[in-house]
């Protein structure tokens, strides 16, 4: 089994050749189409970068809200806790 070549094909190459010399604006105006949609791709990469900080940045700040609302509502349940069991010490079971 032979591996095929990964070259250009040689009549394809001449086709493109042969086809902007018949019409050089046609591929010029390609060219140019070419240019532009590199460019597209390029931006588009760099604001995918942007986004992805802005997320990052968006989740640690979520992350530590999360982290200081939790450390609050731990010391409301801690204090609620304490004051039950002072509650209960200071009222006689028998009064329930």
């Amino acid at each position: 089994m032979s591996m095929p070549d990964p070259s250009p094909d040689a009549f394809m190459v001449v086709a493109n050749l042969l086809a902007v010399i018949a019409d050089p604006k046609l591929a010029a105006k390609r060219m140019s189409d070419l240019e532009r949609q590199i460019e597209a791709v390029v931006k588009a990469r760099e604001q995918l970068a942007a986004d992805r900080q802005q997320h990052a940045t968006t989740v640690a700040a979520a992350k530590a809200d999360l982290d200081t609302r939790g450390a609050t509502l731990l010391k409301r349940e801690t204090a609620v806790g304490i004051a039950e069991r002072d509650l209960v010490k200071r009222v006689p079971l028998a009064f329930f």
